[in-house]
This record gives structure tokens, C-alpha cells and sequence, in this order.
């Protein structure tokens, strides 16, 4: 397996119990017997690697999922995998995201950009374009609701934003663990 080999991207279909593993540099497979064999999926279309938690963005209520992976092609699939949508590719891609699942076509997401010093984009368009919002390193977590309404979670409290990400208010006090994506 190339460098660095391993993966951090591990996602369940909460519908289904499909498990997905994303091989650094291999490609996105899935198991559908509980880990004893894996097939590899989205041949040539999505293979990148992942470090964090939420580059496998699964919708807890269907088969939809989002891959925002670094180092290659990202994309995300609405049928439970039998066709792709590539994301348009932003450098060296993501860190993690969250997407707005409560929308059909699940146009809202909301990245973290990989090694970009905070980099923040937001998408309204599935991934098809990025919008830069701003640097905010202070993001510990990033949560979508809406391509309006977005939430972030920093060392001091949860703040948020109901036009897209241009302005941020505090909503509570909150400390979050690790880098989560919330939706």
C-alpha cells in the first residue's frame, strides 16, 4: 500500500450496515458482511485518503454519503453508491466536512480545506463549486443546517451563522472533543 497506507476513514450506513474504508491512496471500499470481505466501490472516482474523522460523511437516514478526502477525488454519492457526483477538486482537497442532509439533494456542505491554515469553504451546489469564507483555525468542529445556517465548534463555545458563514455569533458555552463534524 503506498505511503502512508492505513486509513482514518471509516463510515457505517446506519440504514443498512454497509461498511465503508476509505485506503489511503487505494480507494473507497465497503463490506456489506460485517468486515470479513470488502469490494472496492466508486472505481476511479473516488480514491484520496483521509485523516480525520468526517471526510466519510454519512446521512444517518439513507444510503447518501460524502467522501471529502485529501490528495485526489472527492465526491459524493445520493443511491447508496451506484453513481457518483465528483466534487470540483480544490487543491489538496479536505480535512473534513459536514453536509445538509435535510435537503434531497444534499447541495449545503461545509469543508475544512486540508494544510490551509483554517481555510473554510461552503458549497450550495453539491460540491460543484466553493465558495472561501474566511480562515478560522479556531474551528475545532464544523456542523451544516442549511446553505445559510452553519455551526462551529471552538475551545470556548459553539458559534454560529445564519448567512453562510460571513458573520459568527456564540451560542453556548461547549468544549469539543477531537475534530467532529456535526449536522
Amino acid at each position: 500500500i503506498p505511503w502512508p497506507g492505513n486509513t482514518a476513514g471509516v463510515a457505517v450506513d446506519r440504514t443498512t450496515g454497509t461498511l465503508y474504508v476509505e485506503v489511503c491512496n487505494v480507494g473507497l471500499w465497503k463490506s456489506t458482511d460485517h468486515g470479513h470481505t470488502f469490494r472496492r466501490v466508486a472505481e476511479e472516482q473516488i480514491s484520496s485518503r483521509c485523516e480525520f474523522g468526517y471526510a466519510l460523511n454519512c446521512d444517518p437516514a439513507s444510503s447518501r454519503m460524502a467522501c471529502l478526502l485529501l490528495d485526489g477525488k472527492c465526491g459524493m454519492t445520493l443511491n447508496g453508491g451506484r453513481t457518483w457526483q465528483l466534487f470540483a477538486p480544490m487543491g489538496r482537497n479536505w480535512e473534513y466536512g459536514a453536509v445538509a442532509w435535510s435537503d434531497p439533494q444534499a447541495r449545503a456542505i461545509f469543508a475544512d480545506r486540508h494544510e490551509s491554515g483554517g481555510e473554510k469553504y461552503v458549497s450550495s451546489d453539491a460540491g460543484a463549486s466553493w465558495q472561501f469564507i474566511g480562515k478560522h483555525p479556531e474551528f475545532t468542529s464544523l456542523g451544516i443546517f442549511d446553505a445559510h445556517t452553519l455551526v462551529a465548534g471552538t475551545e470556548t463555545g459553539i458559534l454560529r451563522s445564519t448567512d453562510a458563514g460571513r458573520t459568527w455569533s456564540k451560542t453556548s458555552p461547549f468544549h469539543p472533543v477531537g475534530r467532529l463534524a456535526v449536522y
